[in-house]
């Protein structure tokens, strides 16, 4: 969950003059991070090792299915 201080710190590190629809990105991309880093608080994420490992497989298995 967002907190008033990190708002007011984010916006506060843009430049002076904005539009709304910056404003606007830029919670909505702070609240992403905010919730994401709450889910891997909680345990809810993947380990690195198992993505990157995903990752390898699906490209092995794209190079069979080129023509």
């Amino acid at each position: 969950m967002l907190t008033k201080t990190r708002v007011i710190e984010s916006l506060q590190s843009m430049p002076e003059q904005i539009t709304m629809e910056d404003i606007i990105d830029r919670l909505q991309s702070l609240d992403d991070l905010e919730t994401a880093l709450d889910d891997i608080r909680k345990g809810n994420g993947y380990q690195h090792e198992d993505v990157m490992s995903e990752a390898r497989q699906w490209i092995k298995d794209k190079q069979w299915q080129q023509p």
